[in-house]
């Protein structure tokens, strides 16, 4: 697919066919985000696939909530991938500190996944992005992830559903851009 027709037909999937991904799909996505930029080449991510259906359904239930009905998708999802903010043991004093005082690994973890999930359109695989873990304690038991590493997002993936994911309305290239100074007329 190329660039421009992926990012302008990407969308959030939260319906998702039971087929499952072939591993090498899944790597392909992860590696793509492995390339991200990231604050002083940090890399401050780790990508954790839950692909094995019973873990995958006991994973789905530490991210749904079905009292406010959210991402209760992730149990229809085939694959899900937990990221978490591992910050790098640097050898380097002083560069671990300016990546602790400067760098955003927030950021640097959002331009990740976008990436993955970018990759993930470009061979056919939709995804959705959840950023709410309901039981994040128990998540972290499950996958044993230790105590002092960040559990930031979910990202659910699968073939879609639906044939066509419906466009979203997004505001003209005028509205979001100015040279030179801010426009106070496109403020919203």
């Amino acid at each position: 697919m190329e660039f421009r027709d992926c990012v302008t037909t990407r969308r959030s999937n939260r319906s998702f066919l039971p087929d499952m991904i072939p591993a090498e799909q899944i790597l392909y996505c992860i590696d793509a985000a492995r390339m991200a930029p990231s604050s002083l080449n940090s890399q401050p991510w780790k990508y954790i696939v839950i692909n094995d259906p019973q873990l995958k359904n006991k994973v789905a239930n530490c991210i749904c909530d079905p009292l406010l009905q959210s991402n209760m998708h992730a149990r229809q999802a085939p694959v899900l991938l937990i990221v978490v903010s591992c910050m790098p043991d640097n050898a380097n004093p002083l560069t671990r500190t300016a990546i602790k005082k400067f760098g955003s690994p927030q950021y640097d973890i959002g331009f990740s996944v976008q990436t993955l999930c970018l990759a993930a359109a470009d061979i056919g695989l939709g995804s959705c992005v959840m950023n709410t873990i309901r039981k994040k304690n128990r998540l972290r038991e499950l996958l044993d992830i230790p105590t002092d590493l960040d559990i930031c997002l979910a990202v659910a993936l699968g073939y879609p559903a639906e044939e066509e994911p419906v466009a979203q309305q997004r505001k003209a290239l005028e509205e979001v851009c100015s040279f030179n100074c801010f426009d106070p007329l496109h403020k919203n």
